[in-house]
């Protein structure tokens, strides 16, 4: 893996200038997928840009969107150079990476189980 956490990615996107930080407060029912959509539409496939949304309205957890929305993040994504991409990615395919089960982990440092769980803590954009 070319990058060992979400963070890491992100902050290469920002390297690249791949990425807009979008630092206002925006509402997820609607308003966010709707920016989503015009930066698509106007960039279209190849040259829109990736969001951050820091300050989705009512939640103090950040949304990232579009990340993969383009063939040059995709790339930066796998950390596959574009002229060797379709080769390597063919034969990773032959050799697929096992899951590893832990009992710890940072996947594993914040839980809720049975009637804990709530989605709606989530910003989830629709």
């Amino acid at each position: 893996m070319p990058y060992s956490d979400l963070r890491e990615f992100i902050a290469r996107l920002e390297k690249e200038n791949e990425i807009l930080r979008v630092n206002v407060e925006v509402d997820i029912q609607y308003e966010m997928g709707a920016i989503c959509r015009r930066v698509l539409n106007q960039g279209g496939v190849e040259k829109n840009t990736a969001l951050f949304f820091e300050k989705p309205k009512g939640h103090t957890i950040p949304v990232a969107a579009g990340l993969l929305d383009s063939r040059p993040r995709y790339y930066l994504a796998t950390g596959i150079p574009r002229e060797f991409f379709w080769q390597t990615f063919v034969r990773k395919l032959d050799t697929p990476v096992l899951p590893r089960l832990v009992k710890q982990g940072a996947c594993k440092e914040n839980m809720l189980l049975g009637k804990e769980v709530d989605l709606s803590r989530f910003p989830i954009p629709t």
